[in-house]
């Protein structure tokens, strides 16, 4: 003998629609005032992006190491970049100590107690500027400063001017330097420690008291 449970299909559907609903509602992205809210993303996608940003950091900085880098030689009135600032020869001119109060720097004739410049040499008076632009103050040291010429080693100066060694934050200071170069020299070099370039100047012919 069977017994029906008395359930209709008219009496189901309510129920079946219902379930429906709720199933779609969970596999939809949760909503907070109107507006969808997304999964996070995975550890695996997070990892992802940034190896990405690693990666472009790494090409950026492959790419600056491989653009080559002026070392050229730079010439006179240049600025070359040192540390803190930059540096500029503004004028080379011979020192002629047969005529007194010559150049700009220690020439001041032969009974000023200048020594007297060895056979085969000349003496050269360089000027040069430095800027502290650092915002901190720069010594400008005689000694950091070189001059050679093809055939000869470099040589530090024989004399300087006695002004002060101080260059004040964001200042410039000018000073005299003088070297001993062959007298048939036709080009010196200077270099300063420090700065990323060196300064080619092309050289005159030597006073005639120089060749004795």
């Amino acid at each position: 003998m069977s017994h029906s449970l008395g359930f209709s299909e008219a009496m189901l559907t309510p129920v079946i629609r219902s379930w429906r609903t709720r199933s779609a509602r969970r596999s939809s992205p949760r909503t907070t005032s109107g507006l969808a809210i997304r999964p996070r993303p995975s550890g695996v996608v997070r990892r992802a992006a940034l190896v990405l940003v690693a990666l472009a950091v790494a090409v950026a900085g492959g790419w600056a190491l491989l653009t080559p880098r002026d070392t050229s030689p730079a010439g006179l009135n240049d600025a070359v970049d040192v540390s803190g600032g930059w540096m500029r020869v503004d004028n080379v001119l011979d020192v002629d100590l047969s005529t007194p109060m010559t150049g700009p720097g220690m020439a001041m004739g032969a009974s000023s107690g200048v020594p007297e410049i060895p056979e085969g040499l000349r003496r050269i008076d360089v000027e040069i500027s430095l800027a502290a632009t650092s915002g901190e103050a720069l010594r400008f040291r005689p000694s950091a400063f070189t001059a050679d010429t093809e055939g000869s080693g470099p040589v530090r100066p024989v004399a300087a001017d006695d002004t002060t060694d101080l260059v004040p934050p964001n200042g410039l200071l000018t000073r005299t330097l003088s070297f001993q170069v062959p007298a048939d020299a036709t080009l010196v070099t200077l270099r300063s420690k420090g700065a990323d370039r060196s300064v080619d100047v092309p050289l005159g012919p030597a006073p005639a008291a120089h060749g004795h």
